[in-house]
């Protein structure tokens, strides 16, 4: 055509200017958007100075936190768990658990609530809060429902709250208020003691409340029992009955499942959580609640069963023991230590407690377990062992 021949395939060659050059820019382009792809990913999982980047302690209300995964994924890396404790208020604890950079949140036990729908404080501390959030931790107030921290818990004092719409709702605006007056994030319900047929009125309650605190821009988290059924038998049964797992794990931020009463108050003597135990009450829970709003239980105390009901001990109260007595220490076959001693009296006593290397085992089993939940919850800051706190450090 017009005389011009076109090349055949076998003498047609690239342009040696700008055909050339092109193909060169094109495969630069290409390298550089890969080395950039894969910088903006090391930056998202170390952070800016190389570290791993922290998760947010509080998040938007009923936003799952983001170390969920998916169970049906596998194998994946032990998850970053959130570290939340229950306080009463002791600075040197919380000034260890800081030092350590381990803690996300604390739950400040100061509050308990009266029939009448007000609030009785015990030993509340401002101090404390300040210095918790100037450590950049998330303060919660826990509230119960006994007269006070010596006091058993009283379902007639949640009863009366929760009878109807109206004695619901003002409850609901003092906690609101308690929030906005005390600077606090949110509020830890630690009703316990209730009966089975308290819970219809208690999942209304609890929806009520998460809806009003999440309004002002707060969040609920709340206490529950340990169950592997819906309605279970035996000692406190009324009281796990009372708590619909299901329900209250959708209206909630954070459910906390007390996971340290195998043994305990209503028992003989054994151990307070052993992993078996533990993923047990896990399974339950999971099938009901999302596991990125669980929080696994973990005890910081121990339990002396002598005559009558076991004493509660706190781990520098087992030290006193320990010191006292000499006895020989024995490990269950799920790494809680125990001993026996005979008091002055001739009784036997059995003591169960927590020591680093328990401490360490339940933090690492909460960490493998295939389905990520939350965090934990400890029960509680106040006479432990300073060296519990650096156990809990996560690697990435």
């Amino acid at each position: 055509m017009s005389g011009r021949l076109r090349p055949t395939r076998s003498t047609r060659r690239p342009s040696t200017t700008s055909g050339s050059v092109l193909l060169r820019t094109l495969v630069v382009i290409v390298f550089v958007l890969a080395i950039a792809t894969m910088a903006l990913g090391w930056l998202a999982i170390h952070g800016s100075q190389g570290k791993p980047a922290l998760l947010p302690t509080t998040l938007p209300p009923g936003t799952a936190h983001p170390s969920a995964t998916n169970p049906s994924s596998s194998p994946s890396p032990p998850a970053h768990l959130l570290v939340a404790a229950w306080s009463r208020g002791d600075l040197t604890s919380l000034r260890a658990a800081t030092k350590a950079k381990v803690l996300d949140e604390v739950d400040t036990d100061w509050w308990h609530s009266r029939a009448d729908g007000s609030l009785q404080p015990e030993s509340v501390d401002p101090a404390f809060v300040a210095l918790a959030h100037a450590r950049h931790l998330a303060v919660f107030a826990t509230i119960t429902n006994r007269p006070d921290s010596n006091s058993p818990f009283d379902p007639k004092i949640a009863e009366s709250i929760i009878a109807n719409s109206a004695t619901r709702e003002h409850h609901a605006e003092v906690l609101v208020d308690l929030c906005r007056t005390q600077g606090y994030d949110g509020i830890d319900l630690d009703w316990e003691s209730l009966r089975a047929a308290d819970r219809t009125d208690f999942n209304a309650y609890v929806k009520l409340l998460a809806t009003r605190l999440h309004e002002a821009g707060k969040r609920l988290s709340i206490a529950v029992y340990d169950k592997t059924s819906d309605y279970p038998t035996g000692p406190e049964a009324g009281a796990r009955a009372a708590e619909d797992y299901a329900s209250l794990g959708r209206a909630v931020d954070e459910f906390k499942i007390m996971t340290f009463g195998e043994h305990g108050s209503f028992t003989g003597p054994g151990t307070l959580s052993s992993p078996g135990w533990m993923s047990a009450v896990l399974a339950y829970a999971e099938a009901r609640v999302d596991p990125a709003k669980i929080y696994l239980g973990v005890p910081f105390y121990g339990f002396d069963w002598g005559q009558g009901r076991p004493r509660y001990l706190l781990w520098s109260d087992t030290q006193a023991l320990i010191a006292t007595y000499h006895p020989t220490i024995l490990r269950s076959p799920s790494g809680e230590p125990f001993f026996h001693y005979t008091d002055a009296t001739g009784v036997v006593h059995t003591v169960y407690f927590q020591d680093r290397k328990a401490i360490a085992a339940k933090f690492r089993y909460a960490r493998s377990r295939r389905t990520a939940i939350a965090g934990i919850a400890i029960w509680v800051m106040g006479g432990e062992d300073p060296g519990f706190w650096p156990l809990l450090k996560q690697s990435p």
